[in-house]
């Protein structure tokens, strides 16, 4: 069965962000629910499905530590703001990428830390 890369990102983890907040939507999985309640500021969204958290220093960081090892896949919006936030160029900027980086991926590429 052949899977497009659509359908790998819906079955994924995703985060985006949305004005002032970081959604977080994840498979169903009681061991994701759990690392997503380890993140404080967490809401619950059960009608839409998501997790939300503020966009503030280090929300995303702790994120993406509580999935670490994970797939996850960032909005693009995100990516390119945690790098201004730190003061060096997105290494994922303008290249289609990060869709699909895990969390070593991203802490890797260009000398970008996140933790």
């Amino acid at each position: 069965m052949n899977i497009t890369k659509q359908e790998e990102i819906s079955s994924g983890i995703k985060v985006w962000r949305r004005g002032e907040r970081i959604l977080l939507f994840l498979p169903y999985s009681p061991q994701l629910i759990e690392k997503a309640k380890t993140i404080k500021g967490y809401r619950w969204h059960p009608e839409e499905k998501y997790w939300r958290f503020p966009n503030t220093d280090g929300s995303l960081e702790k994120i993406l530590k509580a999935f670490e090892g994970e797939k996850i896949h960032i909005d693009s919006a995100l990516k390119s703001a945690t790098s201004r936030a730190k003061g060096i160029p997105s290494p994922l900027a303008g290249k289609g990428l990060g869709e699909g980086y895990n969390f070593e991926d991203l802490r890797n590429l260009g000398g970008m830390e996140l933790i």
